[in-house]
């Protein structure tokens, strides 16, 4: 039986909470590390706690099982790790298991390039400046951002959904079982509504799958959503700035 440990900034829901609703919802427990020294020393050219290879940034996650430790980061490494542990990578009957996996890693990927626009518009410049000193990028990146990709990224997925063959009554990307992909645009979704809740508005008609898949998804979810244990979005990954979204 494997135990498992995450390494994450404290209070940020950021790209831990994409790995954090993995565990959730797969009812799997883990222990969470958000000491800032240890994060600091696992991410550190000097280190040796976690070397071969060594690791840029957190997530980190720590997996240890029979008396043998391991540790994997970026994002969507961690994913498709945990995907398959704990069967969330699309799995059908009677369909190839191994394109199907690609497939969730497919929409996976293209859901975290959506979460990454997102955080970029409010950044363009780069991670090493305050928004305050690139806010008239950010304003020129976020009315390209409103008017041209989130329209596009709504209908990707909404073409995902209504193309998925084995649509019965639920709304899912792949197969009629919720998968990481379903998991990780969840969150994606929830962080736009949060960042962009008028762009979102505009662009996600009120009759969308899309609309129906976020509110299937946060029933599933509903017990962690509701729990102190969730995350509440602030300066992480997603951030609302008023003149960044304007009605």
């Amino acid at each position: 039986m494997e135990s498992y440990r995450l390494f994450y900034w404290p209070q940020i829901p950021g790209r831990g909470e994409f790995i954090r609703l993995a565990f959730r919802f797969a009812n799997v427990t883990f222990e969470e590390i958000n000491a800032i020294d240890s994060l600091q020393q696992l991410t550190s050219p000097q280190s040796d706690l976690a070397n071969n290879p060594p690791h840029f940034a957190v997530p980190i996650l720590e997996v240890t099982k029979d008396n043998d430790t391991f540790m994997l980061s970026q994002t969507s490494v961690i994913l498709a790790y945990l995907a398959q542990k704990f069967r969330l990578d699309g799995e059908q009957a009677n369909v190839n298991k191994e394109v199907t996996r690609w497939h969730v890693q497919q929409l996976t990927l293209t859901a975290l390039d959506w979460a990454d626009e997102a955080h970029n518009v409010h950044h363009p410049c780069g991670p090493t400046l305050y928004y305050e000193d690139q806010k008239q990028a950010a304003a020129e990146a976020a009315k390209a951002f409103r008017k041209d990709r989130i329209p596009k990224f709504v209908r990707h997925f909404e073409k995902a959904i209504t193309s998925n063959s084995s649509l019965t009554q639920a709304c899912r990307l792949i197969g009629d079982k919720t998968s990481i992909a379903d998991l990780v645009l969840f969150q994606s979704l929830e962080g736009l509504y949060f960042a962009f809740p008028h762009a979102m508005q505009k662009s996600v008609a009120p009759n969308s799958v899309l609309l129906q898949f976020r509110q299937e998804l946060a029933q599933e979810l509903r017990d962690y959503l509701h729990s102190a244990d969730r995350r509440r979005f602030n300066d992480g990954l997603f951030r609302h700035y008023p003149e960044l979204d304007p009605p």
